[in-house]
């Protein structure tokens, strides 16, 4: 109830059109706005002192993994996208995990190998092939109200 971001739709809309990192930044935002608002009832109303962190992701979802977390599910998938990683990080992430991997249920996705339908997706920074994939299936199932997907006849308008 305390999100600024009310409608999903509309943030990855602006995610989309303002480019990199977005998501990213925003829900840094949302866990500091949080934690800060929490230490404050803590230090005023004597709440007692709480640590919220997303780790199995049920509010962000990210389609970014490391290979050794799932050792299984991402056995053959490379590093990177198609091998390369665009940029500098300090173990092999992958970026293309296959669309096998994420299960959609009433338009919410997850990575099969968690057990959370995350609220939002991470999605820009360097190109993410898995996530594109699974923005493109959502979108085609009608997920969004308007499309996630500038189509190229779109672009020349």
């Amino acid at each position: 109830e305390n999100m600024v971001a009310n409608n999903p739709h509309l943030l990855m809309a602006h995610s989309d059109m303002v480019g990199h990192w977005f998501m990213h930044a925003y829900d840094q935002y949302e866990l500091w706005r949080y934690f800060i608002r929490h230490v404050h009832a803590v230090k005023a109303q004597a709440e007692q002192l709480l640590l919220a962190v997303d780790t199995e992701q049920l509010i962000f979802g990210s389609t970014v993994m490391q290979q050794a977390n799932w050792p299984d599910l991402l056995r053959d998938s490379a590093g990177g996208v198609e091998g390369r990683h665009s940029i500098d990080v300090d173990v092999p992430l992958v970026f293309d995990a296959p669309q096998r991997l994420f299960e959609i249920r009433s338009c919410r996705a997850r990575f099969i190998g968690r057990k959370h339908f995350p609220i939002f997706w991470h999605g820009h920074g360097p190109w993410k092939k898995a996530w594109e994939g699974l923005r493109d299936r959502l979108s085609d199932l009608g997920c969004f109200r308007e499309p996630a997907v500038l189509r190229e006849d779109e672009e020349n308008e």
